[in-house]
């Protein structure tokens, strides 16, 4: 899967001019790539508590199917930034969503096999077909405007946001009237939808034969002429280890870590409320003491005051529908990516408008404020939820805000990639910064579900999550640079 970086022959990377910008067309566009492409992904959060049910999986193996995704997803970084250069953003990002697609269409096939081998697959697959999504968008959004780049950014985000939120609530409704297989028909074929929007409005000459629309460079004299750095071995282990680029991976890293966590597992920790709390309903209904201490002994014992669990979570919404359980906490699930999509357009705004006249901060205070505050907050509203009972009203509004607060950290690390990316290279920061980031899901999302065992506890899981926010806060906040690297630097 990887090329011999040193010994093949150069691939020189195509230097931007950043004159003219991006289409809206083009932005809408990658919007809704982004959209389809965190439907695919997050569906499987949802059908994974019914599968789990109908296959018999263990915990340790909920969480090992759910990883699966993640191994892929590593393994096509650095090369969907590779060949996104080589043969155009644009046909790669084509190419990646038909893959992706196909692979969300066939897990149910998969997932009726008597190993877990061919699911695995699957989401191997899916990871890996994803994997260019980000280094391709990137590369496109690098052609921005400087004043632009971040809100563009932060559009792409907000279709990660929305199509979670979508997800969510669309894998339940589907769910509910039917059974968790069409949630795989139906998400997969958004992605043939979209594949054809893209040749359809782009055209077949930029997707296909992989040609831009962008700006291009223009060179009034020879001498003027910019020369990219060659996309080497070398090349990338001086941008990997570049001290601008060091705090942004790390952030990147503990952003994608609490994300993946959150994506692959809330629903099921909601799920876990929602029969914790019916669990004590029933044995407080059938106790001799009710309203005497064996209640107040059964409330207790969730951490939280059962009616309100109840509410929240959904725990009272409980039917049969062709013979599943249907567990209706989409809203509550959702909420903290509504939170995240309105907290990542506010600071994107507010993070040019800090870099344009008459406020006029540095890239390196205004990244590193975004970046801190936002790691900061998310933080103190974990901390909060931590001294709160599990499953009450007020704890699960300070574990949204908490997720939503998260976001504002995009428009410091994500968007500081751009800042600080040589020419041409902001689709591979991207790559190499995902690369490294996607380690999050590959050790943090089992590692959840062993911790879990281990101590029975959520709260272990989510007090990691705060000290994850603080590391992130601390490194980034403290090291973050505005300055772009040089070529000279990177040859």
């Amino acid at each position: 899967f990887f090329l011999p970086l040193d010994t093949a022959p150069t691939i020189m990377l195509k230097t931007v001019s950043v004159t003219q910008g991006l289409s809206t067309a083009t932005v809408a566009l990658c919007v809704l790539c982004m959209f389809v492409c965190y439907c695919d992904r997050v569906n499987m959060s949802v059908a994974v508590v019914y599968m789990a049910d109908e296959f018999q999986w263990s915990t340790t193996e909920t969480g090992t199917v759910l990883a699966a995704f993640f191994y892929g997803y590593v393994c096509s970084q650095i090369l969907g930034s590779v060949l996104a250069h080589k043969y155009g953003s644009r046909r790669v990002l084509w190419l990646g969503c038909l893959g992706w697609s196909t692979a969300t269409v066939a897990i149910p096939y998969a997932a009726s096999s008597t190993t877990l081998f061919p699911i695995l697959a699957c989401r191997f697959l899916l990871g890996f077909a994803e994997g260019v999504a980000y280094p391709c968008i990137y590369a496109i959004c690098g052609e921005s405007l400087p004043e632009r780049r971040t809100r563009n950014i932060g559009w792409a985000q907000t279709g990660v946001f929305s199509g979670t939120i979508f997800a969510f609530f669309a894998s339940e409704a589907i769910i509910a009237r039917q059974s968790w297989q069409p949630v795989f028909h139906v998400f997969g074929g958004l992605g043939y939808v979209w594949a054809a929007l893209w040749i359809a409005v782009l055209g077949p000459q930029q997707v296909l034969l992989g040609e831009s629309n962008g700006p291009r460079t223009v060179h009034l004299t020879p001498a003027a002429k910019p020369v990219a750095p060659a996309l080497t071995l070398s090349t990338m282990r001086k941008l990997v280890v570049h001290r601008a680029v060091v705090p942004i991976i790390f952030a990147h890293l503990c952003h994608a870590t609490t994300h993946f966590i959150f994506l692959s597992w809330l629903p099921t920790f909601y799920d876990s409320i929602d029969r914790a709390a019916i669990n004590n309903v029933s044995a407080i209904r059938t106790d001799s003491g009710i309203g005497g201490d064996g209640g107040s002994s059964s409330s207790s014992s969730s951490g939280g005051v059962l009616s309100t669990a109840a509410l929240v979570a959904g725990a009272s919404l409980h039917s049969q529908d062709q013979g599943q359980e249907h567990r209706a906490h989409g809203s509550i699930v959702a909420l903290p990516y509504a939170l995240m999509m309105i907290c990542n357009i506010i600071a994107s705004y507010v993070a040019d408008r800090m870099l344009t006249p008459p406020t006029r901060w540095s890239v390196k205070a205004t990244r590193r404020l975004m970046g801190a505050g936002g790691y900061g907050l998310a933080a103190l509203c974990m901390l909060v939820f931590l001294l709160l009972p599990l499953g009450s009203a007020i704890g699960t509004f300070f574990l949204s805000l908490a997720v939503g607060c998260s976001a504002i950290t995009s428009a410091g690390h994500e968007a500081n990639k751009l800042d600080i990316a040589p020419d041409g290279f902001a689709g591979v920061l991207q790559g190499v910064s995902n690369t490294m980031a996607a380690f999050g899901g590959v050790i943090g999302v089992p590692a959840v579900a062993y911790i879990f065992e281990l101590t029975g506890s959520w709260k272990s899981v989510f007090g990691m999550i705060m000290l994850i926010y603080i590391a992130g806060g601390l490194v980034f906040g403290t090291r973050a640079s505005g300055t772009r690297i040089s070529v000279e630097e990177l040859t």
